[in-house]
């Protein structure tokens, strides 16, 4: 199958289950904050430290914030230096180490789903294989090789996506962070 064809496969799959009414989250809600001094971003802050345990950067801008009563993902741009305490510390939700990107296929896929409408894991005509979609701040964070991530996500109960998990993607380099919590 090339990839139109499983790109057509899959957006014909998504429109299916969205009609037979399986798709269980509302469309998540994307607002763009900018500043890091805003009550928005004080809220995304205090939403951040609460579902990680990490403390909220001073230098933190928000990139992106998004979700609904039962999820959140929020990308953030911050120094360095915030990043790397993250990483030399223990990572969050009691898991014993930090794990060295790239992201695993099934990973990203239920995590971005939280995040864009479309996301796609597809070979390039290059030959390498990545991440695909709408939103292309988050897409970045997902295909970059030396991240560091965590992740909790429970075992597949659907066609293509987990029914909760936690995932939070640190970027170093790029000075980004990208988290994705859901539950049902």
């Amino acid at each position: 199958m090339n990839q139109f064809s499983t790109l057509v496969y899959l957006a014909l799959l998504s429109s299916a289950l969205a009609i037979a009414g399986c798709v269980r989250n509302p469309e998540p809600q994307d607002t763009r904050v900018s500043g890091s001094d805003g009550g928005d971003t004080v809220e995304t802050g205090a939403r951040f430290s609460k579902a990680t345990g990490l403390a909220w950067p001073q230098s933190a801008k928000v990139i992106k914030v998004g979700g609904s009563e039962n999820s959140l993902y929020v990308l953030i741009e911050a120094d360095a230096e915030a990043l790397t305490e993250w990483t030399n510390n223990p990572p969050p939700w009691n898991c014993n180490q930090w794990r060295r990107g790239p992201i695993p296929e099934q990973i990203g896929l239920d995590a971005g789903m939280q995040c864009m409408k479309d996301i796609y894991y597809t070979t390039y005509e290059s030959g390498t294989k990545g991440y695909d979609g709408a939103d292309k701040d988050i897409i970045a964070v997902l295909n970059q090789s030396g991240v560091y991530f965590v992740a909790q996500v429970d075992e597949v109960k659907a066609p293509r996506w987990a029914e909760r998990g936690k995932v939070l993607v640190i970027d170093t380099t790029a000075r980004r962070a990208w988290l994705s919590v859901w539950e049902p």
